[in-house]
């Protein structure tokens, strides 16, 4: 299985991933480009078995690269805030598409509140206890 993490290189798309990756440690392959240099998806190639996530990129211009990653298998984590257009249904797909992106993604990761309350990145944040 390989992991994909693909974000916009701006600074929601590197924090969004810093954030993850505290929590959520694996390695991987990253894909990102300047901002709004966000047609991404198409430059994954993830077949059945890897996880792709995809940070700060607009669902709606990366929706060929998307169906191509769902139609081969690829499990596929979405977390965004631009317009997404018609959401597929896919049971491969994990979308979350909240008004405000930065603190969504802090809660869902279940960060430390120092953490949550602002865009403060700390080295030694752990994952949540389940």
């Amino acid at each position: 299985m390989t992991y994909y993490d693909i974000f916009n290189g701006d600074a929601d798309g590197i924090c969004a991933l810093q954030q993850l990756r505290l929590v959520e440690p694996v390695g991987g392959v990253c894909i990102t480009s300047v901002k709004r240099d966000i047609a991404l998806l198409e430059r994954v190639e993830a077949a059945a078995g890897d996880d792709v996530t995809a940070l700060d990129i607009s669902l709606d211009t990366n929706r060929a690269g998307l169906d191509k990653l769902l139609a081969r298998g690829a499990r596929v984590r979405y977390f965004d805030h631009h317009f997404a257009g018609e959401i597929p249904n896919h049971l491969s797909l994990v979308i979350t598409y909240p008004r405000k992106y930065s603190p969504t993604i802090k809660r869902r990761l279940r960060l430390p509140r120092a953490i949550r309350s602002g865009d403060v990145i700390r080295p030694h944040a752990t994952a949540p206890q389940l």
